[in-house]
């Protein structure tokens, strides 16, 4: 009688055990939550999303200067340095000169960094 009752008892507190630690870790998701009803989700397409990022500097080669300026403020150069022209190949020249365009300072002065080095 000892161990009918003790059956009795243990394997429904077992299976109830079981059953609470399956709802528990199942109901731990390692996946983000959906976006809310009316969030907008922005479009990845290349690592970049849907809207482009603004760009805030210019390197432009003038007159043997490697010159970054501020979008918005193009009367005097954030910072200048010489360029030789002999040493960058004719395309990279060229786009200089037509200017590149950075969305971010560090951005621009590592690009000017690699081009005056």
């Amino acid at each position: 009688m000892n161990r009918i009752f003790k059956a009795v008892i243990l394997v429904p507190l077992l299976i109830c055990a079981l059953l609470a630690a399956i709802i528990f870790l199942n109901g731990k998701s390692t996946e983000a939550p959906p976006p809310a009803h009316n969030a907008p989700t922005p479009q990845t397409v290349f690592g970049e999303t849907e809207a482009e990022p603004l760009e805030e500097y210019m390197l432009i080669a003038e007159k043997g200067y490697l010159n970054l300026y501020q979008k918005g403020d193009s009367s005097a150069p954030k910072h200048s340095e010489r360029l030789d022209p002999s040493l960058l190949p004719a395309s990279d020249i060229k786009e200089l000169e037509n200017g590149m365009s950075f969305s971010s300072a560090e951005e621009a002065y590592r690009a000017m960094e690699s081009f005056i080095n």
